[in-house]
């Protein structure tokens, strides 16, 4: 495998550069990689660099960055590992390397050395735009996942956590530890009775050292043998910018507190025998670094993988690594602090050995070879879904071209009124003395959003004014029927048409069915009715771009969530629910909502393993109506929340429902109303108790078809896409009577498929089926034979 690494690299004193010279080594020590160029970010062209440095990219330079994409995608590597760090690259929050990962063909690794508790919106949206043209991105503790997933900057499903990595030779135990000590102290010119500490790394303010010098001073009034070691250059851009008038501060300190025989420096560039040398002549290591942010720091590593207790602030990084019991922890800024921790340890050599002790079964994790290994894994993964990936597109092309025809809205658009959506319909005529339902409004309001969605992202030249006037018109239409459903849902929740309700009535769910006037038939309670409002809210409060729009969907979903979180025992609502709950990003979840998701996808999880048995792969005992939306939930809120468990039980309950819902020949035959049970004789003969089912409905077909279009958009397995089509094709043909069922000319759907022909009437349940299953599978690039164009709506 030949890789690229785009970094700052040596000679460049920078402690990423530092990290992707030991990462290059490992690669190719470990097998990961046969080659491993380097594409160096430099601020001085005219350096020399090290052999494997194939091309400097200047830091400042916007131009650099695209050529040198350019050049990676000539050489066609197999993998590309990008170094990510505040203040490398340049633009502004490091936006030019932008430049490079839009250009690049290679599958690309991101390395995240620093990820924020709370990034600048502009650190933020760099980090998010960078990580999305990732294939996987690699940070180094739990801490730095959990910052990343919180802040959106990045899919759990994206991340892998792959320790900072050290030296091997510091893992090396062969020498007995009083042996290394002692031969160390020697090689540094120290007394063998001295207790050592150290630090080292490129010194700054932010390292904390004047808290350390002062707790030494402290501490040798006592104990007169300690000593404090001070090891490593100053960092060069504050020696560019202010000369060494820190380390001068530091030097003047140390002589004001008269502690000059407990100090050393040893100022000058480290090379690994210099660090091996120094951490075997250390008793404790220290960090007193001033930075809470700090999520990673390889002096920390080193000195863990070299099986050293450690006393340090409280940063994330030692938090993560110190937690098992390797150090002690200590607040920022805080000498006393460091001191009484330093000096436990030092009195106390029991305490100190088992310190000790936990380093060394932390260390395990972190030598180079293995971490080299690990890279080499994740590179293969990387590869492989940027091979997906490509297969996907190059799929939503070739399918784009076969779409065959166009399909208006014109019977959805007759049966919607002022009001909302007349349920049943006589034929292709709507029959008003229906009267509506929550039912088929909060299916219209996923539709409407869809449109919506897909009217604003249709491009239509600066020219073609007939079709910019045709597309204003659409989207105004679409726009006012998505305010009438969030209408038609807030009156039958609320009594005064305002929320956010009462506590006590928040169990109380929904009115359901309201006459042709207005009025409600029915009182509140929870239903199939308030999950499917839910799934509608979801897509708005999720999808929206207006405030005002998504903000009163959001407060509806909360006053109403916990009427279905309270019904533990109907599944239905609970993915009708969940596929709303689904849609809301992090920047519009909220607790109650969060909360609610787990709590609906656990509940989905648990019946399934209940009931799930060898033959009858499903959640409940029976099937029987809109099926395929239980494992469509868990797909779509497993991929949300990264819940593995919750794709594999979707996709596994998808296949068996599949396999019993299409014949051998590739006919559809869905499972009609009077559903089917797990019975000895059913899972006998599963094909001739389908037979015995009765009428099959149109929202089985549509659910079947929308759960393997969310299958493929997860995993980008084209059969399944294939699968999500030949699901669709029910509607144009391809079931046991051979019916048509959608209608290409008007857009509208029969009621269902009886035992000798079609149900000729039209209603809002099926209709909207037939056009939700076509916009979805539109939507995640799965085309059906027909296509819906908005323009035309």
């Amino acid at each position: 495998m030949r890789v690229a690494l785009l970094s700052t690299y040596p000679p460049r004193a920078c402690g990423i550069g530092t990290y992707s010279a030991d990462l290059r080594s490992s690669l190719l020590r470990s097998g990961a990689a046969d080659a491993v160029d380097v594409f160096a970010i430099v601020r001085n062209d005219l350096v020399a660099q090290a052999p494997e440095v194939a091309l400097t990219i200047r830091q400042d330079e916007r131009g650099d960055y695209r050529r040198a994409a350019q050049v990676a995608n000539a050489l066609e590597y197999d993998a590309v590992l990008i170094q990510h760090e505040y203040g490398i690259f340049g633009g502004t929050d490091g936006a030019f390397v932008l430049d490079f990962a839009e250009a690049l063909n290679a599958p690309m690794i991101v390395t995240l050395h620093t990820v924020l508790s709370a990034p600048t919106p502009g650190q933020a949206t760099v980090l998010q735009q960078l990580c999305a043209h990732a294939q996987l991105v690699h940070v180094m503790t739990n801490t730095a996942e959990r910052f990343a997933v919180l802040n959106n900057v990045c899919k759990p499903d994206k991340i892998e956590v792959i320790a900072h990595g050290a030296p091997d030779f510091l893992l090396d135990r062969s020498r007995p530890t009083e042996q290394r000590l002692a031969q160390s102290k020697q090689a540094l010119d120290i007394a063998p009775d001295r207790f050592v500490l150290s630090t080292f790394g490129l010194l700054s303010s932010g390292k904390g050292l004047e808290a350390a010098i002062k707790a030494v001073a402290q501490i040798a009034l006592v104990r007169p043998d300690v000593l404090l070691v001070i090891a490593g250059q100053t960092h060069p851009e504050i020696v560019k910018n202010e000369g060494e008038v820190y380390r001068d501060s530091l030097e003047a300190r140390i002589d004001e507190l008269q502690c000059r025989d407990n100090v050393m420096f040893i100022n000058r560039y480290l090379t690994d025998r210099d660090l091996d040398v120094i951490l075997s002549a250390t008793d404790l290591y220290l960090t007193p670094y001033r930075n809470r942010e700090q999520i990673v720091s390889g002096a920390l590593t080193f000195a863990v993988a070299a099986g050293l207790p450690v006393v340090s602030t409280a940063y994330y990084y030692a938090e993560d690594l110190l937690g098992s019991g390797a150090g002690r922890l200590i607040s920022f800024d805080d000498p006393d602090g460091l001191r009484r921790e330093i000096q436990s340890l030092v009195n106390d050599p029991v305490a100190l050995k088992a310190c000790r002790i936990e380093a060394e079964n932390v260390a395990v994790e972190l030598g180079w070879t293995a971490v080299g290994g690990r890279f080499g894994i994740a590179m293969g993964e990387a590869i492989e879904r940027k091979k997906l990936q490509r297969q996907r597109e190059t799929y939503s092309e070739r399918k784009t071209s076969e779409r065959l025809n166009t399909v208006p809205m014109t019977h959805l658009r007759a049966m919607v009124d002022d009001r909302g959506i007349i349920q049943h319909a006589t034929g292709a005529v709507p029959n008003r003395s229906t009267g509506y339902c929550v039912d088929d409004v909060g299916r219209l309001a996923i539709v409407t959003q869809k449109m919506i969605d897909r009217i604003d992202t249709q491009p239509v030249t600066a020219q073609d004014g007939a079709s910019a006037q045709l597309r204003a018109q659409s989207s105004a239409y679409w726009h006012r029927i998505r305010s009438l459903c969030l209408a038609y849902m807030l009156d039958a929740t609320a009594d005064d048409g305002s929320l956010p309700l009462p506590t006590e009535f928040q169990t109380r769910g929904m009115r359901n069915f309201a006459g042709y006037a207005g009025a409600f038939h029915d009182d509140h309670y929870a239903g199939d009715h308030v999950g499917r409002a839910i799934w509608g809210l979801g897509l708005v409060a999720g999808r929206a771009k207006d405030e005002t729009v998504w903000r009163p969907a959001l407060n509806l979903i909360e006053a109403t969530v916990t009427s279905i979180t309270a019904d533990g025992t109907h599944l239905r609502p609970a993915a009708y629910a969940l596929l709303g709950l689904a849609e809301l990003h992090d920047e519009r979840d909220t607790p109650v909502i969060a909360s609610a998701r787990r709590l609906l996808t656990q509940r989905l999880v648990n019946s399934f393993n209940q009931h799930s048995i060898d033959g009858w792969t499903w959640f409940e005992k029976s099937l029987t109506y809109d099926n395929a939306r239980l494992s469509e939930a868990l797909l779509r809120a497993g991929s949300r929340d990264g819940d593995a468990t919750a794709i594999d039980i979707g996709l596994n309950s998808l296949h068996w429902l599949s396999a019993n819902s299409i014949r051998p020949d590739g006919v559809v035959r869905l499972v009609g109303v009077s559903g089917l049970t797990r019975s000895n004789s059913t899972l006998d003969d599963p094909e001739s108790a389908i037979e015995a089912s009765g009428d099959e409905q149109p929202l089985d077909a549509a659910a079947l078809a929308e759960a393997w279009a969310v299958a493929f958009n997860i995993t980008h397995n084209e059969a399944y896409a294939e699968r999500a089509t030949l699901c669709f094709s029910w509607f144009l043909g391809n079931n046991r009577l051979s019916a048509k069922i959608g209608n290409l000319s008007t857009g509208g759907c029969h009621d269902g498929l009886g035992t000798h022909g079609v149900n000729l009437n039209q209603g809002a349940e099926s209709t909207v089926a037939f056009v939700l299953a076509a916009l979805t599978l539109d939507e995640t690039c799965v085309p059906a034979p027909i296509r819906l164009d908005s323009v035309h709506l």
